[in-house]
């Protein structure tokens, strides 16, 4: 900011710019300055002015962008500091979020330490039973979403697996390569496959190894759906079923 009155300077400055014999000399004497200190403000008076006609950057814009970088670092400080008291509320979506993305528990509780304080981390427990909690609440929408999707699945692979002699019967669409089905056995029957297989109403084919309870289950699903099915419906009249490519090299 200035300390001296505007006339002051320009004073100053012209006594120097004039260049008449003794004007500094007397102006020092009038104003009370020393005359290196009437040199020093003439030197200044003129840079201004040759700031101005280059149209430089004035004090009251350098002023301004002073002031709105002084507001942001102020802001940045202030979402720094509420990073470092997350609530519990963001940690667990946090923590949900991870879970959902593949992360063990304890992968989370270590990007939890990075943004908390050591005495506020949440414990691998505590992280476990919030993702847990979450899955609870998550189940009844994605049952309701599973029921939405089932109708645009029209092509499956269908096999079983085992664990521990149980059959676990998988169902993957082929094209998104999404894993649709796993469900527990009791046996590989027909009429087991057949319940799995009724599950998708538009289903139009089959992809398998040509096992007999898959077929017998293709097959008790096509008596299940000519039957239910209205006259004018779009669905598919019968279920195809084909060999798929593994098997099919294999023999």
């Amino acid at each position: 900011m200035l300390t001296l009155p505007v006339e002051e300077w320009i004073g100053n400055a012209a006594a120097v710019v004039s260049g008449a014999w003794g004007a500094v000399t007397r102006r020092a004497a009038q104003s009370g300055y020393s005359r290196t200190a009437i040199y020093q403000h003439a030197e200044r008076v003129a840079q201004a002015v040759a700031s101005e006609q280059a149209s430089g950057i004035s004090y009251e814009e350098l002023r301004a962008e002073n002031e709105r970088l002084k507001a942001e670092n102020e802001a940045l400080w202030q979402a720094w500091s509420e990073t470092g008291e997350l609530s519990e509320s963001k940690q667990r979506e946090l923590a949900s979020a991870g879970s959902a993305m593949g992360l063990s528990l304890t992968q989370i509780v270590i990007l939890l330490a990075i943004v908390l304080s050591s005495r506020l981390v949440p414990s691998r427990a505590t992280v476990g039973r919030w993702v847990q909690q979450s899955a609870q609440q998550s189940r009844g929408i994605l049952e309701v979403l599973d029921r939405a999707c089932q109708r645009w699945v029209l092509v499956l692979c269908l096999d079983e697996i085992f664990f521990h002699r149980e059959p676990i019967f998988m169902g993957v669409e082929p094209l998104s390569l999404a894993w649709l089905a796993a469900q527990r056995g009791p046996d590989r029957r027909g009429k087991s496959w057949c319940e799995v297989i009724e599950a998708w109403p538009n289903l139009e084919h089959v992809i398998a190894d040509g096992g007999q309870g898959l077929e017998r289950g293709v097959k008790l699903a096509n008596e299940a759906h000519s039957q239910a099915q209205e006259p004018e419906s779009d669905a598919p009249a019968t279920i195809t079923m084909g060999l798929d490519v593994f098997h099919t090299e294999r023999e």
